[in-house]
């Protein structure tokens, strides 16, 4: 019964093959082809073509978002009245493949006509060559007619391909012991858009706690920068990101301090990928990968220092610093360093702000404060008893001198704000009391 399956599947390909063939026959349907070309004949009637399926000896795809395409190899077949008979391995379509297309390794086709179990065609794929070798599995009789067809697939992911990549190759019909026949070369293009990024760089007061560990002879402030992103077809493969610092003419460069990832250094001169000299630091450079994957959002954190005795007093002009951010960005499958902004993108951007010192402000109140026993209460803000009622205490417990300890907890809350705003404040309340 199986084996029955196995042969009315065949015959049923088979005559679906010679149906598809004749309804392109009847309707003018144009079965791929490329300037008027046509099923190539091999030196005893074999009539065989190989194209993609979108109608074409070519095919592209222009990647726009991160996406999936399945690019569809068609081969077909033709023989009327075979001169003579022909034994399974004795006839071969050598196919080119397209997984050099693959960045990082050699893509294989997902699907191939010799998958099925029952399949006509078996396949041998050389890796390094890539290349598809299909030998028949069925024999063919002196006088009989056939025709049919097989297909290769392959799924490709926009991010994980070469943009730029283009191959043309062609594909080899060879009947074994014959001169093998060379087919209409196969033309594959890809291409895809970069991720577009929007940088915006923020001073924000530093967190009470960082402020009361920080060097007292410096005023500082954090500089936080957000990297959006829009997640197209393809990614970076290095990317820099640089500070420039702008100071009030006559100001010391050496009177500023950065604090980055545990290290405290001073600014000094460096060069930019556009070949401008400034006074910075690179928060990083050469950094690979993307920032952030699709769905997180990068930050960048670095806390810069003012020298009080240069900044803290005299007119304002002469405490107003710039602080810049630009990021230059290399994409895969590319050699040339970008630095200007795209469509839809920012990639960089300035804060200018008055240097003035940090007082104490009274928030409201000074402490808080929770009792707790974690024996026997639930939650440090619940008092009831424990849900579970082995943690609860018995009646005779209570009655025989057992201590309950209790956890007695405070927490100190201060803020920090820099003394010209309290001073404008102050100076506004005044005006109001008059």
């Amino acid at each position: 019964m199986k084996d029955w399956l196995k042969k009315r599947k065949r015959d049923m390909r088979r005559e679906f093959s010679v149906f598809l063939v004749l309804v392109l026959a009847l309707t003018g349907i144009p079965f791929p082809v490329r300037a008027g070309k046509g099923q190539d004949t091999a030196s005893d009637g074999w009539k065989v073509d190989c194209a993609w399926s979108v109608l074409s000896y070519d095919d592209f795809w222009e990647a726009e978002t991160d996406s999936m395409k399945q690019p569809k190899m068609v081969v077909t077949y033709r023989m009327d009245h075979a001169p003579r008979d022909y034994v399974p391995g004795e006839i071969q379509f050598i196919i080119p493949g397209i997984g050099n297309l693959n960045r990082s390794s050699i893509l294989k086709a997902s699907k191939l006509a010799s998958d099925e179990e029952d399949s006509e065609w078996s396949c041998d794929w050389d890796q390094e060559q890539d290349l598809y070798t299909f030998s028949n599995q069925f024999s063919v009789e002196k006088g009989q007619s056939l025709s049919g067809g097989f297909q290769l697939l392959w799924t490709i992911e926009s991010r994980l391909s070469e943009s730029g990549y283009v191959q043309e190759r062609k594909p080899v019909f060879q009947i074994q012991g014959e001169e093998a026949m060379e087919l209409t070369p196969l033309t594959y293009r890809f291409s895809s858009w970069r991720d577009r990024y929007r940088i915006s760089l923020e001073k924000k007061k530093l967190p009470a706690e960082d402020y009361e560990t920080a060097d007292q002879n410096y005023i500082w402030y954090e500089m936080e920068t957000r990297f959006d992103k829009d997640w197209l077809a393809r990614g970076l493969s290095q990317s820099s990101y640089s500070i420039a610092v702008e100071l009030p003419e006559g100001k010391d460069y050496g009177s500023v301090l950065i604090k980055k990832d545990g290290k405290q250094f001073p600014l000094e001169q460096i060069e930019t990928e556009s070949g401008e000299r400034v006074w910075g630091f690179y928060p990083f450079q050469n950094r690979k990968g993307d920032l952030g994957s699709e769905y997180e959002t990068f930050f960048d954190c670095f806390q810069i220092g003012f020298l009080k005795e240069h900044f803290a007093d005299g007119e304002e002009a002469y405490r107003t610093v710039t602080v810049r951010g630009h990021l230059d960005r290399l994409y895969q499958d590319e050699e040339q360093w970008i630095t200007a902004a795209g469509e839809l993108e920012q990639v960089k951007d300035a804060v200018s702000f008055t240097v003035a010192d940090y007082s104490f402000e009274y928030a409201g109140y000074l402490y808080n404060h929770r009792k707790w026993c974690p024996s026997y209460e639930n939650y440090p803000y619940h008092h009831g008893a424990p849900e579970d009622y082995s943690s609860r205490m018995n009646a005779v417990n209570m009655y025989s001198g057992k201590l309950v300890q209790f956890r007695l907890e405070t927490s100190a809350n201060r803020d920090y704000v820099q003394k010209a705003f309290r001073e404008e404040e102050d100076l506004y309340r005044g005006v109001q009391k008059l």
